[in-house]
């Protein structure tokens, strides 16, 4: 137990996506797989350091520097358009053909509401359904029917539907739908999927972060909502209490304290403008100005003890 190490751990991985499916040849293992099974590792060896079997524990990828393969993302979707195609196609080919099995109707019936396994499906049984509690125990069951042969009727399905997702993708796209449109935590989503370890739905968890940002969008524009509403409440109070002292502004300079802009302001001692855009520099006969291409300064050739003069601008 002690003589494995990281090393052989990243060996493991290396080969391990080097090789195919034993189910399908032309397909090589997938990431999920491997990164399960890595997983399992990482168990085995926790419990074997919980026993004192050995120190560390050679899975962790934290500590000795391998990589774990990334989830694949679950991509092939089935659109609610398609969903009711493969309903109506299922419909049609129970009706118009005696070979059709009829098992066929409530088998995609009970994938496509439930996400429950395809295999799961094909073999339950009317003696495990309890109405009453609405729910059936398939767990540590033992059929004692032929389970329903899926594979030929849903390939020839799918392809009058137009349709590319395996019949496991019911069961992806209702994880997904679950991910998207509700607000239950991973746990409760691996339980009423009957999924034993959370970890399995990490494939998923990018359709909750597309919509955590958007959650995070309406946080950004409800905070600045607020705070324009509450600089507002505060700049009233604040023109409450100077009317109650007998000092009145005009309606400029309350735009001034509310920190609206102006397009332009004049000053109450005659013959001076005060523009927001400009500078001024008053009793030197200095005027600035700026320009779109340049500032610069230049001097006024009219000026008094007051400044410029209204008529340079």
């Amino acid at each position: 137990m002690d003589v494995f190490d990281g090393l052989d751990i990243a060996d493991y991985i290396s080969e391990r996506r080097m090789e195919t499916c034993v189910r399908h040849p032309d397909r090589k293992v997938s990431p999920d797989s491997v990164r399960l099974e890595v997983r399992f590792l990482r168990c085995v060896f926790k419990f074997a350091v919980q026993k004192r079997y050995r120190t560390t524990n050679p899975a962790l990828a934290r500590l000795h520097g391998f990589k774990i393969p990334s989830p694949n993302r679950r991509e092939t979707r089935i659109a609610p358009e398609q969903e009711q195609a493969l309903v109506v196609k299922a419909f049609e080919a129970i009706a118009d053909s005696n070979r059709t099995n009829p098992a066929l109707f409530p088998w995609l019936d009970l994938v496509r509401t439930t996400g429950c396994r395809p295999g799961e499906a094909a073999k339950i049984e009317l003696a495990w359904v309890n109405l009453d509690k609405k729910c059936i125990d398939s767990v540590s069951r033992e059929g004692h029917c032929v389970p329903y042969r899926y594979g030929s009727a849903w390939a020839r399905l799918r392809e009058d539907a137009g349709v590319e997702a395996a019949a496991h993708g019911w069961r992806r796209e209702m994880i997904s739908r679950l991910f998207e449109d509700s607000t239950l935590t991973d746990g409760q989503i691996a339980l009423l999927v009957a999924d034993l370890n959370v970890a399995s739905l990490e494939p998923y968890k990018y359709l909750r972060s597309e919509k955590l940002r958007d959650a995070f969008q309406e946080h950004l524009q409800s905070q600045k909502m607020a705070t324009e509403d509450a600089h507002a409440a505060a700049v009233r109070e604040a023109l409450e209490n100077l009317k109650r002292l007998g000092i009145s502004l005009s309606e400029d300079q309350k735009k001034i304290f509310a920190g609206e802009p102006l397009a332009e302001m004049v000053d109450p001692a005659p013959g001076r403008v005060h523009l927001p855009a400009r500078k001024q520099r008053a009793g030197a006969g200095i005027a600035w100005r700026e320009t779109e291409a340049r500032s610069r300064w230049c001097p006024g050739p009219e000026s008094n003890r007051h400044g410029l003069a209204a008529d340079r601008f």
